[in-house]
């Protein structure tokens, strides 16, 4: 008996001081894994919301309720009504359920079933997301309109739809209607950078979209369902280079470009090119009136400190093509008139 004994106080004292050892270990591993973050994961993690991965039920999203043992009263596809709210068999009473994850709501019906069973196990499931559409338009890759399951901040919406196209502008706007009920309004608040235009009936946030791009959390915020996000276009500046040149061409004024430079793009002079009475009509933006600028580029290249013409949008730059000496505009508006008149044959 006292060996019995004996032997059970050794194995409660070695299960003992092993379990202060684990206790011990894992602190350790804790702190360790604490201390080794580093300050950017730390502000990204408190900068998340604390239930980052659980999503709130809305209105339109799809269920699946399972009520285990109870076949007859689980229920698949109930969808959440405009009243935010389901309804289950045997309950006279409809369950709210928007803003609630899938583990609070299996909860309310836990609770609202032990009237009626004993026990009772229930599982939430969404089966479709339905309540926070977000739309994606302008000059993107992809414009496209998707769910929203988890809270997203912009940058991780335009990653959605293949980021910015080729011909988007400066401007990031994110039209967004006031009246809009959200679960996390905390999160969606408008960045302290943003402009909006409250004239209008919904409110418009302005952002840069090079500050987006370089990482500004303040160019970065939550998007809500309902927003309409939109990436403007680039103004389109064009000028246009003809007459005797290799290859008449359209110029994009997306950066300053002289008219050498514009003559470059064009493939440069075509033999017998008119380069000292180079003609460079210019129309005004305000008005409808056209001014003529006429450049010698011959002079250009001799004068070093003389300055280029910086081309504007809509200018349309012609060269002229080789001069026509005077006998031979008059062979050629002879020969062709006496060609045509008919010979007499006796």
């Amino acid at each position: 008996m006292e060996v019995t004994e004996y032997r059970n106080k050794n194995i409660f004292w070695q299960t003992k001081r092993t379990s202060i050892r684990n206790h011990f270990i894992f602190s350790i591993f804790i702190l360790f894994g604490l201390s080794t973050l580093s300050p950017a994961q730390s502000a990204v993690q408190n900068n998340l919301p604390a239930d980052n991965g659980n999503y709130k039920i809305g209105v339109g999203d799809v269920l699946k309720i399972l009520i285990l043992k109870q076949d007859i009263l689980t229920q698949d596809g109930v969808r959440v009504s405009n009243e935010g709210t389901v309804r289950m068999p045997m309950l006279d009473e409809p369950i709210p359920a928007v803003c609630l994850t899938e583990a609070q709501l299996s909860a309310e019906i836990t609770n609202r079933y032990k009237k009626f069973l004993v026990n009772p196990q229930v599982y939430v499931t969404i089966r479709e997301y339905n309540a926070n559409p977000v739309t994606v338009i302008g000059a993107v890759n992809t414009p496209k309109t998707f769910q929203l399951q988890r809270p997203m901040r912009l940058f991780q919406i335009l990653s959605q739809v293949n980021g910015p196209a080729a011909n988007a502008g400066q401007i990031v706007q994110i039209f967004r209607d006031p009246n809009t009920k959200n679960c996390e309004q905390n999160l969606i608040e408008s960045p302290a950078n943003a402009t909006t235009n409250e004239a209008v009936e919904h409110e418009i946030i302005s952002l840069s979209l090079p500050e987006l791009l370089k990482g500004d959390e303040n160019a970065n915020p939550y998007v809500q369902g309902g927003d309409v996000v939109r990436i403007t276009e680039a103004e389109i500046k064009q000028a246009f280079v003809i007459g005797n040149v290799k290859s008449a061409v359209t110029v994009n004024l997306k950066e300053p470009v002289t008219l050498s430079r514009a003559i470059a793009m064009a493939g440069g002079f075509a033999p017998g090119a008119q380069t000292d009475k180079i003609k460079i009509s210019r129309q005004s933006p305000d008005n409808l009136s056209k001014t003529e600028i006429f450049v010698n580029l011959k002079e250009n290249k001799k004068s070093v400190s003389q300055e280029e013409i910086i081309l504007q949008p809509n200018d349309i730059v012609d060269v002229p093509g080789p001069k026509r000496s005077l006998l031979k505009n008059i062979l050629n508006s002879i020969i062709p008139a006496v060609t045509r008149v008919p010979i007499m044959i006796p």
